[in-house]
């Protein structure tokens, strides 16, 4: 193995763990008899040979740091009631079909349109009610869904999952400082349906 410079991954201002080192995917380093490897494909190679960066290079911008706990429990309808700004409108068409007696399955399309962001939220959870200006959901099958159907999407609300993440943002992230959680609006959201209609 021979040694390779990375000083091109050294990028600082890129991520919040910035310390002159090069960014990294630790899951790729290993440590052996006090030697530290580095699985890397050739394409990354070939360009961190020619001091430059790679197209993918976590260095590039595109590393926010490891996903705390709290957060990576998130579904995707709990991740827009943590945001504070909504700058798309989201359309989710979930297909309901019979498969094998006894057994059905389901599949689901999500649409995204960019819109202008016209309000930054400091109460979080915001209001059950501007959630439809921004998420649509439509069942489409041959009877009206259930709450079991309901359980199998990433479609509903966890109130323990979205206090969760909120009581780690709101101390740990600079834009979250400002925020108050609001308990009453978290509770306007139902369990065991999706938080719009459906």
């Amino acid at each position: 193995m021979k040694s390779v410079d990375l000083s091109v991954l050294i990028r600082r201002g890129v991520c919040s763990g910035d310390d002159g080192k090069p960014i990294l995917y630790k899951a790729s380093l290993s440590h052996i008899n006090g030697r530290i490897y580095l699985s890397i494909c050739v394409t990354c190679l070939t360009a961190i040979k020619h001091h430059r960066l790679p197209r993918r290079a976590l260095a590039n911008g595109l590393w926010i740091g490891d996903i705390p706990p709290p957060l990576q429990a998130l579904s995707f309808v709990e991740k827009i009631l943590v945001a504070k700004y909504r700058h798309n409108a989201c359309v989710v068409e979930v297909h309901q079909g019979n498969g094998a007696p006894g057994q059905r399955k389901m599949r689901a399309n999500t649409v995204i349109f960019p819109q202008p962001i016209d309000k930054v939220y400091t109460v979080l959870p915001p209001p059950r009610d501007d959630l439809d200006d921004v998420l649509a959901i439509l069942f489409v099958g041959p009877c009206v869904p259930t709450e079991a159907d309901y359980r199998r999407t990433p479609l509903l609300v966890r109130h323990r999952v979205v206090s969760r993440a909120l009581e780690w943002l709101v101390p740990n992230n600079r834009e979250y400082a400002d925020v108050v959680i609001s308990p009453d609006n978290l509770a306007s959201y139902g369990e065991s349906e999706p938080p719009v209609g459906v």
